[in-house]
Order: C-alpha cells, then sequence, then structure tokens
C-alpha cells in the first residue's frame, strides 16, 4: 500500500498562515459589520434631530407667520381710524356756523362728530393694546411652548465606541454571520428606568454611570418634544383677539357717525347757500354719506331677518332724513315732531347697538373666533374625502396613543392632574425639573375672563353714554318746540349760574318798510338817526305822524356788497358809513353822503365795522371778523386808507353780530344770544348779560345815544310767511 508522507513544516506553516489569515478576514468582516452598522445608526439620529428640529422651526415660523398677520389686521384697523379720525376732528376744527343755522342741526353734528372722535380713539386705544398684547404673549409661547428642545449631551467617546467590539470577547469577534450583534440595548432601558449597569463605562469628566456608557451606540434622545402649537396659539390668541374685535367694531362705530355728522353738515350749509343748485348739491352730499352708512352695516353686521335689517336701517337713516324733513318744512307743528324724532332714532340706534354687543361678544363667542382662526370648518368638510381621512387618522391616534384625538387630526393630550400627559406630565426641565403648560394654569382663563370684561365694560359705557347724549337732546328738542315757554326760564337759570343777568324788553317799534322784499340785516344808530340796511340798500327809519317809524330809502348804492352799516356825524348831520366787500375780495368803507372809498392798510375780510361817535379830530373804526377785533384810525381830513392801531383779538366771547356805542361810550359787543360791554378806551370787560329769548338769536343791534336803551334787530322769518322784521327796545344796564 502506498503511504501518505508525513506534513512538511512548509506545510504546517502554510495551513496555520490560511487559517489565521481567515481568522482575521472573519473578525475585519465582524467588526465592518459593527462598523457599518453604527454608523448607520448614528446617521439616522442625526436625521432626526435635523427632521425635529427643522420642524420646530416651522413651527416656530408658523406661530410667528400667524401673529404676524394678526397684528397686521389690527394695525390695518389703527391706520385706518386714524386717518378718519384726522378726518373728523379736521371737521370739528374748520366748520363754522352763524346764528342763522338752524340750533338743532348744529347740535347733531357736534353730537355725531364728538361721538365719531370718541369711538375712533377706542378703536386705536383697542388696537395698541392688541398689539402689544400679542407681541408679549407670542413670545411666552415661543418661550415655554414652542421653544427649540434642550440638546443632547455631546459626551460620547468615540474611541471607546471602536473599543467596544474587543471588550465584547470572542463571541461578537467571532460572530458567526446571521446572528444580530449584542449591543447591550438591556442596558440602555435599564439605565432609563433607573438601574445602573454593572458594566457602566466612567471617566474623569463623568464618573457616574451614563447612558452613553451603558451601550456603544450614541444617544440623542429630546428632553422636550411637544408640539402642539396650533392648539397653543389658538388659546394664547384669545388674550389679544377681544382687542381685535373690538377695535374693528369701534371703527365702525366711529364711521357711521362721521358720515351722519357730515350730512348735517351738509344741510346746514345747504340752507345758507343762496346758488340754485345748492340743495341738489346738499342732497348729493347727503345721500353720498348715508350710503356709507348702509354699506358698513349691510358689510358688517348679521342680523336673522329682513325686518330686523329694515329696522336698522330705519335707525341710522332715520335721523338724517327727519333733520331734513324738519328743515324743508314750513309747519312748526311739524318740526316740533321731526327734530324730536330725529334724535330719537340715534339714541333707539345705540340702544340696539348695547344689546347686540351684549349678545354677539360673549366670551364663547369669542372662543369660536379663536378656534375658527386655526380649525378647519366642519361644514366645510362635511360629506367629503378629507373629513374620513381625518376622522380615520384621529381614531388610529388615538387608539395607540391613548391620547383623545378631535375632529380636526390634531393630538389633544389628555389632562393629569394640572398638566398634560405625553409621555409625562407636562414636560420635564433639567432645571426646573416637571413643569406644566401655561394654558393649563387656572389663572389663564381668569386672566382671558378679566381682558374679555375690561373691553366689553369700556364698549358697553361708551354706548350707555351715547344713548344718554341722544336721550338728553331729544329732551331739549322736545322743550324748545313744545314748551318755548319754559326757555326763559332755563335761560335765566343759565345766566343766573354764571352769574349773569337777563336784559328785558323795553318796548317794539312799529315799522312801516317801503318795501316788502327789503329784510334788514344790519342796524346802527347815532345823533338820533337810526339806519337800517340788507345786503344792497340802506334805508333810514323816520317818524310818522301816528308815533310809528317808516323806512326812506337813500341813495347809497356802494358798488360791493353790505356787510355791515355805521353813523358818521358832523355838527350838523349824521349819514351812514357801509362796511363793502367787492368781487374782487377787497374789503373797505364807502362814505354814503361823500361817496368816498377807503381801504384797509392791513387787507383783511372783516364781517362788522363801527366807527366810534365824538372826536372830529381824529376817527377810530372798529373792524371784526368772528370774536376778533382791530382798531384802526384816520386823521380828519384825510382821504385814502385806513391805518391799523391796535389789534384786538377775541375780545369777544363768541361770534360778534354787531358792533355799537353806549350812551356813556362804552363799546357794546352784541351775540346771538347775550351782550357783553367793555371799555371802549382800555377793552376792560364790564360785564355780559343774556338776551330775552324770545328775540333771539340777534342779527343786529345798536346803542341809542340819547338814553340808556338799545335796538335790537332779531333774526327774520323767511320770506313770504307774512311776519314782518321786528325791532326791539332794551334797556341797558346802568
Amino acid at each position: 500500500p502506498l503511504r501518505h508522507p508525513m506534513p512538511s513544516l512548509f506545510d504546517w506553516v502554510a495551513f496555520g498562515g490560511t487559517s489565521l489569515q481567515s481568522a482575521f478576514a472573519w473578525a475585519a468582516f465582524n467588526q465592518s459589520a459593527f462598523a457599518n452598522n453604527v454608523s448607520m445608526r448614528q446617521q439616522q439620529k442625526y436625521q432626526q434631530k435635523n427632521y425635529h428640529l427643522g420642524w420646530v422651526a416651522v413651527a416656530r415660523d408658523d406661530i410667528r407667520d400667524m401673529m404676524s398677520i394678526s397684528v397686521n389686521r389690527i394695525n390695518n384697523y389703527m391706520i385706518v381710524a386714524t386717518l378718519i379720525l384726522s378726518v373728523a376732528a379736521g371737521a370739528i376744527s374748520s366748520a363754522s356756523f352763524t346764528s342763522e343755522d338752524p340750533e338743532f342741526l348744529v347740535n347733531a353734528f357736534f353730537a355725531t362728530m364728538g361721538l365719531a372722535i370718541v369711538y375712533l380713539m377706542l378703536a386705536i386705544l383697542f388696537g395698541v393694546k392688541g398689539q402689544n398684547t400679542a407681541f408679549t404673549n407670542t413670545m411666552k409661547l415661543l418661550t415655554y411652548e414652542v421653544r427649540p428642545e434642550n440638546p443632547a449631551e455631546y459626551n460620547h467617546d468615540y474611541m471607546k465606541q471602536m473599543q467596544w467590539f474587543e471588550r465584547n470577547g470572542l463571541m461578537q469577534l467571532f460572530r458567526i454571520p446571521g446572528l444580530l450583534p449584542e449591543y447591550d440595548l438591556h442596558k440602555m432601558k435599564e439605565a432609563h428606568g433607573g438601574v445602573q449597569g454593572d458594566v457602566a463605562m466612567s471617566s474623569h469628566d463623568n464618573p457616574a454611570p451614563a447612558r452613553e456608557d451603558l451601550t456603544p451606540l450614541e444617544s440623542c434622545e429630546a428632553l422636550t418634544t411637544h408640539l402642539w402649537y396650533l392648539s397653543k396659539f389658538g388659546e394664547f390668541m384669545r388674550l389679544w383677539l377681544p382687542f381685535d374685535v373690538f377695535s374693528k367694531f369701534t371703527m365702525g362705530l366711529g364711521i357711521i357717525t362721521l358720515c351722519q355728522g357730515g350730512a348735517y353738515f351738509a344741510l346746514a350749509r345747504a340752507v345758507l347757500s343762496t346758488h340754485s343748485s345748492s340743495g341738489f348739491t346738499a342732497a348729493i352730499l347727503s345721500f353720498t354719506f348715508l350710503y356709507v352708512v348702509v354699506l358698513i352695516v349691510f358689510m358688517n353686521i348679521t342680523l336673522n331677518s329682513v325686518l330686523m335689517h329694515i329696522g336698522v336701517l330705519g335707525l341710522l337713516l332715520g335721523g338724517p332724513i327727519c333733520g331734513v324733513a324738519a328743515l324743508v318744512t314750513s309747519s312748526q307743528a311739524a318740526a316740533g315732531w321731526l327734530v324730536p324724532a330725529c334724535f330719537l332714532c340715534h339714541g333707539l340706534f345705540y340702544v340696539g347697538v348695547l344689546v347686540v354687543s351684549e349678545r354677539d361678544f360673549t366670551e364663547a363667542t369669542l372662543k369660536d373666533r379663536s378656534d375658527a382662526l386655526w380649525k378647519p370648518n366642519r361644514s366645510e368638510l362635511a360629506d367629503t374625502q378629507v373629513a374620513h381621512d381625518l376622522e380615520a387618522a384621529a381614531h388610529r391616534e388615538s387608539q395607540q396613543t391613548g391620547n383623545k384625538a378631535d375632529f380636526h387630526g390634531i393630538t389633544i393630550p389628555e389632562k393629569q392632574g394640572n398638566g398634560l400627559t405625553s409621555a409625562g406630565t407636562g414636560w420635564h426641565d433639567q432645571a426646573l425639573g416637571t413643569c406644566t403648560w401655561p394654558t393649563e394654569n387656572p389663572l389663564f382663563e381668569a386672566k382671558i375672563k378679566a381682558v374679555n370684561a375690561e373691553i366689553r365694560g369700556a364698549v358697553r359705557w361708551t354706548v350707555v353714554a351715547s344713548c344718554m347724549l341722544f336721550f338728553s337732546i331729544t329732551v331739549w328738542s322736545v322743550a324748545h318746540y313744545w314748551f318755548p315757554q319754559t326757555q326763559d326760564l332755563v335761560r335765566t337759570g343759565t345766566a343766573s349760574l354764571l352769574h349773569r343777568q337777563a336784559l328785558r324788553i323795553a318796548g317794539e317799534v312799529q315799522m312801516d318798510l317801503s318795501s316788502a322784499l327789503f329784510q334788514p340785516q344790519h342796524i346802527a344808530c347815532g345823533g338820533g338817526h337810526v339806519f337800517l340796511a340788507d345786503g344792497y340798500h340802506i334805508h333810514e327809519l323816520l317818524s310818522n305822524p301816528s308815533g310809528s317809524k317808516r323806512s326812506s330809502p337813500l341813495p347809497c348804492r356802494p358798488n360791493g356788497t353790505i356787510s355791515d352799516i355805521s353813523v358818521e356825524c358832523d355838527a350838523h348831520s349824521c349819514w351812514p358809513l357801509a362796511l363793502v366787500h367787492h368781487v374782487s375780495g377787497a374789503a373797505g368803507t364807502f362814505n354814503c353822503r361823500t361817496g368816498e372809498e377807503s381801504a384797509f392798510s392791513q387787507q383783511e375780510l372783516y364781517d362788522r365795522a363801527h366807527l366810534l361817535p365824538g372826536n372830529l379830530g381824529e376817527k377810530h373804526l372798529f373792524a371784526a371778523l368772528n370774536r376778533d377785533v382791530v382798531q384802526y384810525r384816520r386823521v380828519a381830513g384825510q382821504h385814502g386808507e385806513w391805518e391799523a392801531e391796535w389789534p384786538l383779538e377775541a375780545i369777544g366771547s363768541e361770534t360778534i353780530q354787531a358792533l355799537s356805542s353806549s350812551a356813556n361810550g362804552n363799546l357794546l359787543l352784541f351775540h346771538s344770544t347775550h351782550l357783553q360791554v367793555r371799555d371802549s378806551a382800555t377793552m376792560r370787560d364790564m360785564g355780559t348779560w343774556s338776551l330775552p329769548v324770545s328775540i333771539t338769536p340777534v342779527v343786529g343791534g345798536c346803542g341809542v345815544d340819547t338814553d340808556s336803551t338799545a335796538l335790537l334787530l332779531p333774526r327774520a322769518k323767511p320770506l313770504g310767511e307774512g311776519h314782518k322784521p321786528r325791532l326791539v327796545i332794551l334797556r341797558l344796564p346802568h
């Protein structure tokens, strides 16, 4: 038989080398598999952290964007309210009324414009506070609830991680391919539960066993993972949403009252205008203002029935419409019903506003408004595949997590104690420990209720004040038109409160005018003569044998419109001196005896003029506009311009209707409802006396230089009603 030769030394060396090479290849395979597994898991963890951080950034950007949208909307309300407020303030400061304007129109204009300013200021105030609240609470939301998570401790020792392969022994070094490796994951779970492993690696920096030391795998678990930012933003938004809602609400009320005031102002201008198309222009302007009111009502007020819409529009438009009717009617009895109805409609409208605000702006409705901003509308999703998908997803999540799922697909964690539960109560902070959501604190709901109560209280009492204002004006209009005899008592009582005395009528002059078309608006007295004038004619009152007075026209026709008259005298006679406004816009005086025209050195437009009597060497003339007076001088015999001497600003308590002198040389300032007396040399105020209400408002007056009386010219009734102009004698105080 053949005998096999014994392996030589070289054969054993070759076999040993091949075996050793195979062992190293086996170990290298397991080491490469270990490194690849660890690398893939680390990459997965880092991708998870990057995804989580990116999602947190998206959530924070969403919150800031939603807050910015809300703040920008409030800012738009503030900008619009400020612009309209400037219009209302400009209207009040620039609007001027005369004694010829109907008193109820003036009261209606200032009442509506004043309320417009109040409501617009309230809208701006709500906007400012709403913006501040939105910024503050969004900062809290980003700080407490949707903050970036605390970063994981970066203490993993990658050198030890690579040594872990050898530390696990030959079983892991020569693991048979196809069997799972052992990474001691159970020790990580034990460490998470509080049990320390017995093979934990320690170092000088971290002597206590850590989760990183119990396994070769890196841990990047987050300590804060709650991201219910939509629902939390909706909760926080309840703190500033009332400011948004009521800012819009009060701005709408301000625009409505401003439009009503504009309609009243247009009507007042139509009364004074003599242009043929002034009535049509006023009607167009009034219609424009009221049409804006109608648009605001239909766009912003939701009512249940057509009858309620008609009722609201009737109250809104009833005031201006009744004012128009009272303005055009010639019946005093009809005006006595229409004027109170005008203000009553305004008062009843604000009663309706109070009822609607109390009904529609409750805490429940404001919470519904907040939910509607971030939750889909159930009616919009009904009977759609989206609705079914959302409900199915919410049901599956509820079964998997145990949390309560709502219809909108947003997980609402169940309450546990005072916090929220999702892997624990609230969240855990290394410095603060276990924390709860601020929105789950009972003080949060109390704060929301306090904010709502504050805002609703401010609006409620403002609307109540508006009701009381218009009801008070209604009472005044009833007393003014139905009980005119009480006006003297009221005027006397008011005068006593103001330390004024009421002057009494001493008599009335019977006048026979040369023409029924002559309607005097100005009167001047001096040297025993009395002159009357309208815009183009000057008449002198002469005595009849019967004792009455008749007017005789004078051949005095200045080249312009007569704004006022005074009296100039010499040693032999007296004649009128007219204040004239020319077509060019210039103003001056016209001497009816000589036909001489004299201008003012400082070119101004004046409404009233009075030539001081008794100084033949030098003439002094007072020219007035509104409350201001300028004293002019001219040397006797000098011709040409009047030279300005002294500016006497605001010496009148209100618009001056006439200037004159009394018998003792004092300056008389006639206003529409009272008489003011000043010393003509020093302008010292010597007192103010109320005029009888039966003759007010007056349009002219003059002091009689022969006794302590004055002649007053009350405002005449409209031409064609059969009423003659009156001339009343009033006894002046001593």
